[in-house]
């Protein structure tokens, strides 16, 4: 979602009421999806989700190069 606010900020300035819509709708169908690979592999994968989001998913905040 920040990734389309940055694109496109007028749409995000503009139409706040369908923001919050298409925000909830994308939180709605995420925990939708999760709730279903959970289900169809109990045990450990609700773990190895979070630990799928924490590298692949979520987005790395940039570090800082220092020259030599």
């Amino acid at each position: 979602m920040k990734e389309i606010q940055t694109e496109f900020p007028e749409f995000w300035l503009e139409n706040p009421q369908e923001v919050k819509a298409l925000s909830q709708q994308i939180l709605d169908l995420t925990h939708t999806i999760r709730e279903a690979i959970v289900a169809r592999a109990p045990g450990s994968m609700d773990e190895f989700l979070r630990w799928f989001d924490r590298w692949f998913v979520e987005r790395a905040e940039p570090m800082d190069v220092q020259g030599d």
